[in-house]
């Protein structure tokens, strides 16, 4: 089996595990701070408060839609899109993690050595599960806020920079294609200056 193969393969039974741990400890209904606003502003497609999250709204209107009419379950079918989000979160991140590993130890590409090929994976799936369980990604990660959909978005564009630097130049301008619609999609996702800085800055890099 190719590695490019087997990465995958790790990177999904990941994106798993998050999903199930995040699943079981989902909030069932509206928990405290902003997540009411955020709920009730995308289940009416209303503005919150400034700056906004439209893009959260407008996305957390399609899962409100898989209530079928009980508002009773508006809030957890919310929670659901910020489980996603997060389980992608760590899907990107452990192909990131996974990318930066293999330009140093997989510089001969599959004809590397097997320990090399197991230390990757390995470092990749402990990065990326370190940071499932961290305590403030967790929390954001079960409940209606706008974190979640700001960390994915964030490890998307990472995701997107870090694979840019291992091809050839002729293929930037494409890649660049593909990186620009990210940064208007962060603008419309995290409300605090630093999280706009934040993806500003992944944008630039």
């Amino acid at each position: 089996m190719s590695f490019k193969k087997l990465n995958n393969i790790v990177g999904w039974c990941v994106f798993l595990v998050a999903t199930i741990v995040f699943f079981l400890t989902m909030e069932p209904t509206v928990s405290w701070w902003d997540c009411g606003e955020y709920i009730s502003t995308a289940n009416k497609l209303q503005v919150g408060h400034p700056p906004g999250a439209p893009l959260f709204q407008l996305i957390g209107r399609f899962f409100t839609l898989f209530a079928f009419g009980d508002v009773t379950k508006v809030a957890m079918m919310i929670n659901i899109m910020s489980c996603l989000c997060s389980s992608f979160t760590i899907l990107f991140l452990f192909w990131t993690i996974s990318m930066l590993a293999q330009k140093i130890w997989l510089k001969d590409g599959d004809g590397s050595p097997v320990i090399n090929k197991v230390a990757v994976l390995a470092a990749s799936a402990i990065g990326a599960l370190s940071y499932t369980f961290t305590d403030s990604f967790w929390f954001n990660a079960v409940e209606g806020e706008v974190y979640a959909m700001s960390s994915f978005l964030t490890a998307i564009t990472f995701w997107a920079i870090v694979g840019v630097g291992g091809r050839r130049a002729e293929s930037l301008p494409l890649d660049y294609l593909y990186r620009l619609p990210h940064r208007p999609l962060h603008r419309c996702s995290p409300p605090e200056p630093s999280r706009h800085s934040c993806n500003s800055l992944c944008g630039v890099l």
